[in-house]
């Protein structure tokens, strides 16, 4: 991944927009300005010294990994000028939990603080939680794009949000969210090559149009082996695309019970799950990918 693309100026890039596609850009920023807006006002008021050990993790946080680089970092910077930014809480019973400032959190339980400056916020929903949460890393960049991908997926399966309702609500165009959506699709492998961006969203977007798991994987593992460009896998795609017989609409069919609970499953789990059967008997598949996954998965399990 070219980062040093990263570090060309908002004007440069807006000039190389089609004008129907800088108008969307722009709306997309105003719209997330707004958003900015509104937490901007939510951490001004009455600003509290709450004890650490009352403030629980946020339970919908779409953060999945914390690079231990970056909280060295923020436990250096809190032990040379404190914590700067108050947490954004709200009441969970007799305690609170975090909506935003999760790391903040973290730096300050490593360096044994007694006490951290919050902001109260009464009734949040869910939902609300976990939008406030997915906007602030995103406008910090702290998400790779799988970790938006399953925030955005349990934003529309858990609280019913549409894919327009997330767009505005996190800043972005819909058709950004219907394309991070779509990288669910892709096996969890090549998922976790995202997340460790061994190859790029530009790189999943060409997997996608292959039709079989299989090549997909081959293909992914081309990428990595021989460092190839999106526009050199996009044309190797089109040619095995050319080569590959279409499934039949037997092969393609499947059960929309069973479709459904393996999506479900998905969610649950974090990994691939594969149920086979018929007549009342069968396999469940749960794939994992490491021991470590395995363990995160078990972990799931027991806790059912």
């Amino acid at each position: 991944m070219d980062k040093k693309a990263l570090g060309k100026g908002l004007a440069a890039l807006i000039s190389q927009i089609a004008p129907e596609e800088k108008a969307k850009f722009e709306q997309a920023q105003a719209q997330l300005k707004d958003t900015v807006k509104q937490w901007a006002e939510a951490v001004k008021v009455n600003v509290s010294i709450l004890q650490t050990d009352l403030i629980d993790n946020n339970s919908f946080q779409p953060r999945e990994s914390y690079e231990d680089v970056d909280q060295e970092d923020i436990k250096a910077s809190i032990k040379e000028k404190g914590i700067l930014q108050p947490l954004l809480v709200r009441p969970k019973g007799e305690r609170f939990e975090v909506i935003a400032g999760e790391r903040r959190l973290r730096a300050a339980r490593d360096l044994a603080l007694p006490t951290v400056p919050v902001v109260i916020k009464e009734n949040v929903s869910d939902s609300e939680a976990m939008v406030l949460a997915l906007v602030e890393n995103i406008q910090r960049q702290d998400l790779n794009i799988m970790e938006e991908a399953m925030a955005f997926q349990t934003l529309m399966t858990g609280f019913q949000l549409t894919q327009d309702q997330i767009a505005k609500a996190v800043g972005k165009d819909p058709t950004t969210i219907s394309n991070t959506l779509r990288l669910l699709k892709l096996p969890m492998e090549i998922q976790q090559h995202l997340k460790e961006e061994k190859i790029s969203m530009g790189h999943a977007r060409a997997l996608l149009a292959l039709d079989n798991e299989e090549a997909q994987l081959n293909m992914a593992q081309d990428i990595i082996n021989q460092n190839l460009s999106v526009r050199s896998v996009e044309g190797l795609v089109k040619q095995v695309s050319t080569k590959t017989p279409k499934k039949t609409k037997a092969q393609k069919a499947k059960d929309p019970d069973i479709a459904h609970l393996e999506d479900e499953l998905r969610q649950i789990l974090g990994t691939k799950v594969t149920v086979e059967g018929k007549k009342g008997r069968g396999k469940l598949i749960i794939e994992y990918y490491s021991l470590d996954d395995l363990d995160r998965v078990l972990d799931i399990l027991r806790k059912k």
